[in-house]
């Protein structure tokens, strides 16, 4: 069946994706070095919380996503650090959204128009 070869090559190298709760580096550790695993952001645990997974996972030899919410991103120094922080553990790859919680500075939306 001509569709099954294609789900099991869609299969043969999935994406992960964790947030960084509990006791995900022990379940990260059944997946296979390589895999990109994607660190979501989680309004409960901060900014420093997803970067921290993410670098510790990259050092480990996964390619790591880390999930950047804009809202919780004070101002530019603080972007700064993060991604000095990830660009030193090798991550070369960043999602960014808008986040779910009140904005905490500099970057309310991620959409801004000039119209009023």
């Amino acid at each position: 069946m001509a569709g099954g070869d294609g789900v099991t090559r869609l299969l043969a190298r999935p994406d992960y994706e964790v947030i960084p709760l509990g006791d995900v580096r022990d379940r990260v550790g059944a997946v296979s070095i390589g895999a990109t695993v994607t660190v979501t952001a989680s309004p409960s645990r901060g900014t420093k919380a997803t970067i921290d997974l993410a670098c510790e996972l990259q050092r480990m030899g996964y390619v790591t996503v880390p999930h950047i919410a804009a809202r919780m991103i004070s101002d530019r120094g603080e972007l700064g650090s993060v991604i000095a922080r990830l660009h030193e553990a090798g991550a070369s790859q960043v999602f960014v959204i808008g986040g779910d919680p009140e904005p905490r500075g500099d970057y309310r939306t991620l959409y801004h128009s000039s119209e009023t």
